[in-house]
């Protein structure tokens, strides 16, 4: 679940959970009480985890580049190409994606 001032969404993802370059899919439903469906999936399945973040987003044409700030873990930039809107093959994407790791 994603909950913040950007978005709030349940979110999905049917990836390898490796730090390389790869393939995401995913299924996402936008949230219009983020409030309520925590509560709800807090009563049904607990927490396990919850991740701290500041977050900039900048884009570059299909490139999304995140900047984050978490919590205990430090800083990370994360950037992702996509087709959703493109219609570009899988493979143009995959060779402009790369996460790294700042210190």
């Amino acid at each position: 679940m994603r909950q913040g001032n950007i978005e709030n969404t349940l979110i999905q993802y049917f990836r390898p959970n490796d730090k390389a370059a790869k393939q995401s899919d995913f299924k996402i439903m936008e949230v219009k009480d983020g409030e309520v469906l925590k509560e709800i999936l807090t009563a049904s399945l607990g927490v396990k985890i919850v991740v701290k973040k500041k977050r900039e987003i900048y884009f570059i044409e299909n490139v999304k580049f995140h900047l984050d700030e978490i919590d205990g873990l430090g800083t990370f930039v994360d950037i992702e190409a996509s087709n959703k809107n493109h219609n570009l093959p899988v493979e143009n994407c995959m060779n402009n994606v790369i996460f790294i790791k700042m210190n």
